[in-house]
C-alpha cells in the first residue's frame, strides 16, 4: 500500500479543483474556481508544492504577467486509495453497485475483477 497522504481539507480543496481541470492551472485560476483568496491559494499550493503531491507545468501568462501553472502529480484514485482503509472502499463499491451504478459502470467493474483474477 502506498504511505499514506496526509492533506489538509483547504489541500485537499485544492487538490479537487487541479483534478477537476483538464489542463494546468495558475493560482488565480485555482483562486477563481475554488472561490478562495489569492493569498490562501498561494500558500496552500507552496504547501503542496513542497509535499510533492503537485508540481509546476509551465510557465504562462495571466494578463501581461509571466506565471506558474500547476498540475497534481497524485492521481484523486491514489490519494483516496492511502485514505481510506480497504473495509471503507469495499463498503463504498458495494454502496455504488447497488444503489449508484449504471449498465455500463457494472460492465467496467466485472471486467477489472475478471482482470485482477487472472
Amino acid at each position: 500500500m502506498p504511505e499514506k497522504i496526509k492533506l489538509t481539507r483547504r489541500e485537499e480543496d485544492m487538490l479537487k479543483t487541479l483534478w477537476a481541470s483538464d489542463e494546468p492551472m495558475s493560482a488565480r485560476a485555482v483562486a477563481n474556481s475554488a472561490g478562495i483568496s489569492m493569498n490562501t491559494v498561494q500558500a496552500v499550493l507552496r504547501k503542496l508544492l513542497r509535499a510533492g503531491c503537485i508540481e509546476t507545468a509551465k510557465i504562462g501568462y495571466s494578463g501581461t504577467v509571466l506565471t506558474r501553472e500547476y498540475i497534481a502529480t497524485v492521481s484523486e484514485e491514489d490519494y483516496y486509495a492511502t485514505v481510506l482503509s480497504p473495509q471503507a472502499v469495499k463498503g463504498l463499491v458495494e454502496h455504488f453497485i447497488t444503489n449508484d451504478a449504471t449498465e455500463d459502470d457494472l460492465t467496467e467493474i466485472e471486467q477489472a475483477v475478471k482482470e485482477a483474477r487472472q
